[in-house]
This record gives C-alpha cells, structure tokens and sequence, in this order.
C-alpha cells in the first residue's frame, strides 16, 4: 500500500498548511489506489498540538489526512529514524509495501516544493 508520513517538529502552520492540503489533494485524487497520508505532530506537552491539528484541517478543508500526534521520546520515532532536533522542522517519508522510496527532510511548501512532493507522490503511485 503506498503511504507518506509526515513527522512535523517545530514548523510553521503555514508550511503544515501546504502540506496537508497537498497531501489530502493527493488522496481524493488517488483513492482508486488506496494511497494514505498522515501528519504526524512531535509533542512533547501531551496534547498541545490538538488545537493547530483542528485548525490546520479547518483551513484547507481537509477530509482525508489523518493527523495526529506523538511524544519525541516514543519509540516510533527511533523506529522511523526521525530527527527530532530543534533546527528539523519536518520530515517527510514516502513509502511502498513498507519501503521508503523517497525522503525528505525540511520540506518548504513553496511552489518548487508542492511540486515535488506531488512528483514523489506520482512516482509512488506508478
């Protein structure tokens, strides 16, 4: 099944913004290949992050995405080999029957990023 994570550490909502609106795009456009996203929030305060998930998929009108959140200490997070050092704002994991095809790390979703996350996200799917 092909499947993008997105581990957030410290981005900004506009960024995050970008990416889950890319990310839920990708999957109403893709649902025939059962393509999944989730966003995945560091944090360390339990549920600090509750209300910028609320937000974040209120603005772009997100109904897809599943978003969610995750201490930095989780074992997950060594699992997945995510960075969660301050100056790591996002990483993002693009994977195939449990394969990471394509990773990246401080995605800016400005217009060359959006565009190549919807190129990664093509080439999963092919």
């Amino acid at each position: 099944m092909p499947a993008i994570q997105v581990w957030v550490n410290n981005d900004s909502s506009e960024n995050v913004e970008k990416i889950v609106k890319t990310l839920d795009d990708a999957m109403l456009a893709h649902q025939d290949k059962k393509f999944k996203a989730f966003v995945i929030f560091l944090d360390k305060d339990g549920k600090k992050h509750e209300d910028q998930m609320a937000s974040v998929a209120e603005k772009v009108k997100a109904s897809q995405v599943m978003l969610m959140y995750i201490a930095p200490d989780d074992d997950s997070v060594g699992d997945y080999k995510v960075n969660p050092a301050a100056d790591v704002k996002n990483t993002v994991m693009l994977y195939r029957n449990l394969t990471v095809k394509s990773k990246n790390v401080n995605l800016v979703a400005d217009d060359k990023g959006v565009a190549t996350l919807k190129s990664e996200i093509d080439d999963l799917l092919k």
